[in-house]
């Protein structure tokens, strides 16, 4: 089943997965409002599908995001509602339960970078490319930054945003930029088989563990694993044990419930 919008594309490539596709692709995907606004809506009007696992993020054409459309950021009476809804997509993006993917060709930059770096998992092309060019535009990549300080080590990012040269698929990998490297034609299928991966996972353990990933550390470590033995324990009182461990032991895959 596939839904089609101005600017964004949903479809579902399994029945668990939706495939979030940018779809303004004679403008690299430059985010405007009327996309940030479609792909907003489309984001959680997947995340609450009673049968989402899975979302994955794409492209259309041959660069996957060029960041936000400058013709809007500089209009006083767009930049506003720009960043808004930019934000609001990150926040949805790392609030939901679901796995998310990021499945990019050509580049991802600037704002693009943040959508990239919202997600759980990200897979590339081996043509890619990775910039932060805002301050050679007068520009401060400050939301992008609150999400990369915490994904990728100081010296890198430094990089990135004080040099803003572009970095290459090989380089993004070897900083934890993103997770694989994958031939242009294998792009689409390798995000698929993440996700299949991922939905062989109960989905509240699932949920629980990105909550977990996601947490601040508090900077004790006793303090922490008190707290990791609170979660493991809970975890240990719930219905997904109990299937998961059966479909262990019977040697079959397990019929997991849906998350509610």
């Amino acid at each position: 089943m596939q839904m089609v919008d101005e600017h964004v594309v949903v479809e579902w490539v399994r029945p668990n997965v939706a495939f979030v596709r940018l779809n303004r692709p004679q403008k690299r995907n430059a985010l405007c409002v009327t996309l940030l606004e479609q792909l907003h809506s489309a984001i959680i009007e997947v995340t609450n599908s009673t049968s989402a696992r899975v979302v994955i993020l794409g492209g259309a054409g041959p660069v996957f995001c060029a960041g936000l459309d400058l013709t809007e950021a500089i209009d006083s009476n767009k930049s506003e509602h720009l960043m808004s809804r930019f934000s609001s997509i990150l926040d949805s993006l790392l609030s939901s339960d679901l796995v998310t993917i990021c499945a990019v060709q050509g580049g991802a930059h600037a704002g693009g970078l943040g959508l990239l770096a919202a997600c759980d998992l990200v897979v590339v092309t081996e043509d890619s490319r990775f910039s932060l060019p805002e301050v050679r535009r007068g520009l401060t990549p400050a939301v992008v930054t609150a999400l990369l300080r915490r994904q990728i080590p100081d010296r890198p990012l430094r990089e990135l945003i004080l040099l803003s040269e572009a970095i290459d698929a090989e380089r993004a990998v070897a900083i934890g930029l993103v997770s694989r490297v994958v031939p242009a034609e294998q792009l689409e299928n390798s995000a698929i088989q993440m996700a299949t991966a991922a939905i062989a996972g109960g989905p509240h353990s699932i949920a629980n563990s990105k909550r977990l990933l996601d947490g601040q550390p508090s900077g004790n470590l006793v303090d922490e694993l008190h707290s990791a033995v609170t979660q493991h324990l809970s975890a240990r009182e719930s219905n997904e044990l109990e299937e998961g461990i059966n479909a262990f032991l019977e040697k079959r895959a397990p019929k997991w419930k849906q998350s509610s």
